[in-house]
């Protein structure tokens, strides 16, 4: 028998399975379903404090991209919150989290998509660059003069 943490343990795409599962250990901890992977929490468990974020345990990622994920959603299982976010997103944003739960990485709740609302960051990057387009029309609207 291969051992828990062999990736060996490790379903990938070719499984005839619908829902692929991702472990952590003999713990199934979310599943892989088309493109994503899912996972549900507890909000005032799993979100973290300081900063605001949601963290993950690297070899789920690993795990979940192997089985075709190229996005997470995670269902906060106590207020119905669905947070969405892709794995590129987590490989340019996430930073490392060592708080006596294994090797993770966590990613500022500003970067995700919460219940199908823009992420944060990327509305006020959106509005920022609307601001610059505005105010360079009117320093060559001014020029025109």
């Amino acid at each position: 028998m291969p051992h828990p943490y062999s990736r060996r343990n490790v379903a990938t795409k070719s499984s005839t399975q619908s829902s692929i599962p991702v472990y952590i250990g003999q713990r199934v901890i979310g599943v892989v379903s088309g493109d994503t992977f899912h996972k549900s929490i507890l909000g005032s468990k799993h979100i973290l404090k300081r900063p605001r974020a949601i963290a993950f345990d690297r070899s789920t990622l690993r795990d979940a991209a192997a089985a075709g994920a190229t996005c997470a959603a995670i269902l906060d299982r106590e207020t119905g919150t669905t947070y969405t976010i892709s794995f590129e997103t987590i490989h340019t944003y996430s930073f490392p989290v060592f708080r006596g739960h294994g090797d993770q990485v966590a990613v500022t709740l500003d970067r995700w998509a919460i219940n199908g609302a823009t992420p944060a960051a990327q509305a006020s990057v959106a509005q920022t660059n609307q601001e610059r387009a505005k105010l360079q029309l009117s320093l060559f609207g001014e020029a025109l003069r």
